[in-house]
């Protein structure tokens, strides 16, 4: 196995992981493998993993055109430090790097400048596998990952949880409204540029924290596909989790859902 590619770009990838994961099962597969299962039409770069506390699911497909050069010969399966992987990047001066499975378990990274890195792969025993089934979602709807990193951001001001939901307007349309309540204030902060008409009874509660730590790793302006369901608090409602489609420079798919807060409404 042997690719080159772009430093800055796989390390904003890295970030991206590393931010939801702290480890991950990184299938690697030869230029026209399909599987049909894992939606693999290419080969290039999968995995779906869940983190240690069972809040955050992520699912990376990155193909082998966003590579400079993509010499994979038969499948791997290697265990990814996305921490350390986003570290090393950073270090590379170059604008491309080359990374290669070294001997007994290595990945080598080389630039021309003169950096070289050996790293030590994770094993794969212990890593649990990750993924959630496909949900019927209640409300499905576009926007630009500013547009819920901004309401996030207002609905801190007084909590460290933020409540979605379908709201009416007065003129009949409906909107998508996060708010917030705590001891002595309150706010409310609308996503106002959405598309999508499927938009059905949906609340549901999530920690703000876990939504800012993915709103710095996918650029503001990138379109983002949502979808939430009606989680009515403890006990009440389909408790779906909040499920969040985007890609990165075009190519690479980004699909992560967000376990929602058991927090009475």
């Amino acid at each position: 196995m042997k690719f080159e590619v772009d430093a800055n770009k796989f390390n904003e990838i890295a970030g991206l992981a590393s931010s939801c994961v702290e480890l991950s099962t990184l299938q690697i597969f030869p230029e026209g493998y399909k599987d049909d299962d894992l939606g693999i039409e290419n080969g290039g770069l999968y995995f779906q993993q869940l983190d240690k506390a069972n809040i955050i699911s992520l699912s990376l497909k990155i193909p082998p055109s966003f590579f400079e050069s993509y010499n994979v010969e038969q499948q791997y399966s290697i265990g990814m430090p996305w921490e350390k992987i986003s570290s090393v990047l950073s270090r590379v001066r170059d604008p491309t790097v080359e990374i290669e499975s070294g001997d007994k378990g290595k990945l080598d990274f080389e630039a021309d400048s003169g950096f070289s890195f050996q790293m030590s792969l994770v094993s794969t025993e212990g890593i649990p596998s990750g993924g959630l089934p496909d949900l019927d979602y209640d409300t499905n709807f576009a926007c630009t990952m500013d547009d819920i990193g901004r309401v996030v951001n207002s609905c801190e001001l007084v909590d460290d949880s933020i409540h979605f939901e379908v709201k009416q307007t007065d003129d009949g349309n409906q909107e998508i409204v996060g708010w917030a309540s705590g001891d002595t204030d309150s706010v409310e902060d609308r996503i106002t540029k959405i598309t999508g008409d499927d938009l059905e009874n949906a609340h549901t509660i999530f920690g703000t924290d876990i939504i800012n730590k993915i709103s710095k790793n996918i650029p503001n302006d990138n379109s983002i596909q949502v979808g939430m369901s009606y989680n009515g608090g403890r006990g009440n409602g389909k408790n779906y989790p909040m499920r969040i489609q985007s890609e990165l420079f075009n190519e690479v798919d980004v699909d992560i859902s967000l376990a929602p807060r058991n927090k009475g409404t």
